[in-house]
């Protein structure tokens, strides 16, 4: 919330960080950061730096330790059920990563789907 802020607006231009690009993020978490934070937690190496993005646009501490508590407790739920369900079975495991690889790809796909309508719908605001 105090550090990194400052540092992107002096340096960001230099890794193509624009003052434009920090007011769209401040934008899209006052309207979605709750929904953003709750599936960054969800995406492996992400959910370890989505508190940055979140504290830089000064999202309110409350709705993000929500949405944060949530998020880990739903993926926290699934990896233990996982186990639970699985254990040792390496055949059946080898079965539902495959899946989930798809299922990965699928996000992925609807994650860059809506980047890509976030920042039209920006465009035809400004």
């Amino acid at each position: 919330r105090h550090g990194f802020l400052p540092l992107v607006e002096r340096y960001g231009k230099y890794v193509l960080v624009l003052p434009h690009h920090l007011r769209q993020a401040q934008c899209m978490f006052a309207r979605r950061g709750v929904v953003a934070v709750f599936l960054c937690r969800f995406v492996p190496g992400v959910r370890h730096i989505s508190s940055i993005p979140a504290g830089a646009t000064r999202m309110a501490i409350m709705p993000f330790l929500a949405a944060s508590v949530a998020g880990a407790t739903a993926w926290n739920t699934f990896l233990l059920w996982v186990g639970w369900r699985f254990g040792r079975d390496e055949q059946a495991i080898a079965a539902l990563k495959s899946r989930m690889d798809l299922v990965g790809i699928a996000l992925l796909v609807l994650l860059g789907a809506y980047i890509l309508y976030e920042v039209r719908a920006s465009k035809r605001t400004s």
